[in-house]
């Protein structure tokens, strides 16, 4: 039994220590329900669905029978699931808005919420407007981890389309819980919470009480 990770600490540490530093959660994995199910061995395998939220994909790359390979979006995460001998590739891709990161923003980080992993070594590539950014491998049995890394040269503020691509060796799993762009800029963009109020929201929930995952 997991708990929600909502990334309280993270936004604590961040954001709510600097008054110049904000983090705008690009996907919470709370709305938007998607359930992509492969149902055939025959050769490399696509399956995509697109929602108002985001464009969700995956690809067996390789596969056994039956086939149990899964990507969903519920229960307010994003859960990856291969059986043995299957290999996928998921990739999650996202509709940035011009100025949700305001222009003259500095210090870009991608962060990202891993709730668990499986004994598989997994690769997190980052691409934006078709390139690639940034490149994260997320160790083996990593469990309950906000993780960082830097996207600096990247300018978001016009909008794009970011997206993320996961593999992992055969028969990888993985829950991920959200994912946000943190940068430090002494004007939020316009329609994004203030940083405290990131963290008091936070604390908030986390007092109220956190949500199991069924």
């Amino acid at each position: 039994m997991k708990y929600k990770n909502i990334m309280a600490t993270t936004l604590l540490a961040i954001a709510g220590f600097n008054a110049d530093a904000g983090l705008v959660v690009i996907d919470d994995f709370n709305s938007g329900d998607q359930y992509l199910e492969m149902t055939t061995a025959n050769g490399l395998t696509m399956v995509t669905d697109t929602n108002s939220v985001r464009t969700l994909t995956s690809t067996l790359l390789a596969m056994t029978n039956p086939i149990y390979s899964a990507a969903e979006v519920g229960f307010d995460y994003l859960t990856l699931t291969n059986g043995a001998g299957e290999q996928s590739e998921v990739t999650v891709a996202w509709d940035i808005a011009a100025n949700t990161i305001s222009a003259g923003g500095s210090n870009h980080q991608l962060v990202y919420s891993i709730i668990e992993s499986d004994g598989n070594p997994t690769n997190f590539d980052l691409y934006f407007e078709g390139l690639l950014i940034g490149n994260s491998n997320i160790a083996s049995n990593t469990t309950n981890q906000d993780l960082i890394f830097d996207v600096a040269t990247v300018d978001f503020s016009l909008g794009g389309e970011l997206k993320i691509v996961l593999t992992g060796n055969s028969g990888w799993d993985m829950q991920l819980d959200a994912i946000g762009l943190r940068y430090d800029d002494a004007v939020p963009p316009s329609g994004s919470p203030e940083p405290a109020g990131f963290a008091l929201f936070g604390l908030g929930l986390l007092m109220f009480g956190m949500r199991k995952k069924v």
